[in-house]
Protein backbone atom coordinates (compact mmCIF):
# COMPACT_ATOMS: atom_id res chain seq x y z
CA UNK A 1 0.00 0.00 0.00
CA UNK A 2 3.13 2.58 1.10
CA UNK A 3 4.68 1.62 -1.80
CA UNK A 4 2.08 2.46 -4.13
CA UNK A 5 1.23 6.29 -2.63
CA UNK A 6 4.69 6.99 -3.49
CA UNK A 7 4.44 5.53 -7.02
CA UNK A 8 1.84 7.76 -7.62
CA UNK A 9 3.50 10.84 -6.48
CA UNK A 10 5.73 13.15 -8.42
CA UNK A 11 9.45 12.23 -8.38
CA UNK A 12 10.92 13.52 -5.48
CA UNK A 13 8.11 14.03 -3.56
CA UNK A 14 8.81 11.86 -0.48
CA UNK A 15 10.91 8.78 0.47
CA UNK A 16 9.99 5.86 1.76
CA UNK A 17 12.15 3.48 4.22
CA UNK A 18 11.55 0.06 5.72
CA UNK A 19 13.22 -1.24 8.93
CA UNK A 20 13.08 -4.67 10.03
CA UNK A 21 13.14 -5.40 13.77
CA UNK A 22 12.61 -8.44 15.92
CA UNK A 23 9.52 -8.22 17.83
CA UNK A 24 8.10 -9.50 21.05
CA UNK A 25 7.08 -12.97 19.57
CA UNK A 26 10.25 -13.20 17.78
CA UNK A 27 9.02 -13.36 14.42
CA UNK A 28 10.51 -10.13 12.79
CA UNK A 29 8.38 -6.47 12.50
CA UNK A 30 8.61 -4.11 9.65
CA UNK A 31 7.99 -0.53 9.72
CA UNK A 32 7.52 1.39 6.52
CA UNK A 33 8.05 5.35 7.13
CA UNK A 34 6.81 7.84 4.35
CA UNK A 35 8.67 11.20 5.23
CA UNK A 36 8.10 14.08 2.71
CA UNK A 37 10.38 16.20 1.26
CA UNK A 38 8.46 19.19 1.41
CA UNK A 39 8.65 21.06 5.00
CA UNK A 40 6.37 21.52 7.05
CA UNK A 41 4.35 18.55 5.36
CA UNK A 42 3.18 15.72 8.10
CA UNK A 43 5.59 12.00 7.70
CA UNK A 44 3.64 8.78 8.16
CA UNK A 45 5.18 5.04 9.59
CA UNK A 46 3.08 2.08 9.61
CA UNK A 47 3.73 -0.67 11.91
CA UNK A 48 1.88 -3.90 11.10
CA UNK A 49 2.09 -5.78 14.17
CA UNK A 50 2.69 -9.73 14.50
CA UNK A 51 -1.01 -10.05 16.03
CA UNK A 52 -3.98 -7.92 15.53
CA UNK A 53 -2.43 -4.34 15.14
CA UNK A 54 -1.35 -1.84 13.36
CA UNK A 55 -0.10 1.40 14.60
CA UNK A 56 0.26 4.40 12.51
CA UNK A 57 2.15 7.58 13.69
CA UNK A 58 1.01 10.97 11.84
CA UNK A 59 3.02 14.00 11.82
CA UNK A 60 5.67 14.85 14.72
CA UNK A 61 3.96 13.46 17.56
CA UNK A 62 0.45 11.74 16.90
CA UNK A 63 -0.05 8.12 16.56
CA UNK A 64 -2.90 5.77 16.51
CA UNK A 65 -3.21 2.16 16.53
CA UNK A 66 -5.68 0.20 14.22
CA UNK A 67 -7.06 -3.02 16.10
CA UNK A 68 -8.44 -5.62 13.82
CA UNK A 69 -10.54 -7.39 16.67
CA UNK A 70 -13.35 -8.91 14.56
CA UNK A 71 -12.54 -7.42 11.31
CA UNK A 72 -9.81 -8.65 8.52
CA UNK A 73 -7.10 -7.57 7.92
CA UNK A 74 -8.46 -6.48 4.06
CA UNK A 75 -10.67 -3.86 6.22
CA UNK A 76 -7.82 -2.20 8.05
CA UNK A 77 -5.98 -1.61 4.75
CA UNK A 78 -8.79 1.15 3.38
CA UNK A 79 -8.67 2.95 7.07
CA UNK A 80 -4.58 3.20 7.10
CA UNK A 81 -5.17 4.44 3.42
CA UNK A 82 -6.76 7.26 4.63
CA UNK A 83 -4.69 8.64 7.13
CA UNK A 84 -1.93 8.14 4.30
CA UNK A 85 -3.91 10.34 1.61
CA UNK A 86 -4.76 13.00 4.31
CA UNK A 87 -1.07 13.39 5.28
CA UNK A 88 -0.61 13.89 1.46
CA UNK A 89 -3.28 16.40 1.04
CA UNK A 90 -2.30 18.23 3.77
CA UNK A 91 -5.83 17.14 5.52
CA UNK A 92 -3.78 16.86 8.77
CA UNK A 93 -3.44 19.00 12.13
CA UNK A 94 -2.32 18.44 15.63
CA UNK A 95 -2.60 19.64 19.07
CA UNK A 96 1.00 19.11 20.69
CA UNK A 97 1.64 19.85 24.93
CA UNK A 98 4.91 20.59 26.09
CA UNK A 99 6.62 22.11 29.19
CA UNK A 100 9.75 23.75 29.49
CA UNK A 101 10.45 22.92 25.70
CA UNK A 102 9.78 19.45 26.34
CA UNK A 103 6.82 17.56 24.39
CA UNK A 104 4.21 16.08 27.19
CA UNK A 105 1.30 14.81 24.80
CA UNK A 106 -0.79 15.31 21.32
CA UNK A 107 -4.09 14.72 19.57
CA UNK A 108 -3.94 14.52 16.01
CA UNK A 109 -6.88 15.56 13.74
CA UNK A 110 -7.64 14.54 10.02
CA UNK A 111 -9.91 17.19 7.79
CA UNK A 112 -12.95 14.62 6.68
CA UNK A 113 -16.19 16.52 4.71
CA UNK A 114 -14.74 19.54 5.66
CA UNK A 115 -14.75 19.08 9.62
CA UNK A 116 -12.11 17.74 11.65
CA UNK A 117 -12.21 14.04 13.41
CA UNK A 118 -9.58 13.06 16.04
CA UNK A 119 -7.50 10.14 15.39
CA UNK A 120 -7.11 7.89 17.36
CA UNK A 121 -7.54 7.78 21.27
CA UNK A 122 -9.09 10.53 22.85
CA UNK A 123 -7.72 10.21 26.28
CA UNK A 124 -5.11 12.52 27.66
CA UNK A 125 -3.19 13.03 30.63
CA UNK A 126 -4.60 15.54 33.05
CA UNK A 127 -2.09 18.41 33.48
CA UNK A 128 -1.01 19.32 37.14
CA UNK A 129 1.19 21.72 36.09
CA UNK A 130 1.56 24.39 33.11
CA UNK A 131 1.47 23.54 29.63
CA UNK A 132 2.10 25.30 26.43
CA UNK A 133 -0.51 24.16 23.63
CA UNK A 134 0.92 24.62 20.16
CA UNK A 135 -1.83 24.23 17.05
CA UNK A 136 0.29 22.44 13.96
CA UNK A 137 -1.46 22.12 10.87
CA UNK A 138 0.92 20.43 8.48
CA UNK A 139 1.37 21.46 4.68
CA UNK A 140 0.37 18.92 1.47
CA UNK A 141 3.33 17.01 -0.26
CA UNK A 142 2.92 18.62 -3.62
CA UNK A 143 1.55 22.23 -4.23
Amino acid sequence: MAESVVANLPPGTATMTKEVTPSGSGAPSATFTLQPERSGAASVSLSPDVGDTVFVALGEHGWTELLVGPREWSELVPLARELLDAAVAGRVRERIWSRHGEYVNSLSYVERDGRWALVGDTSRPLFRWRVQEEGRRYLPWVL
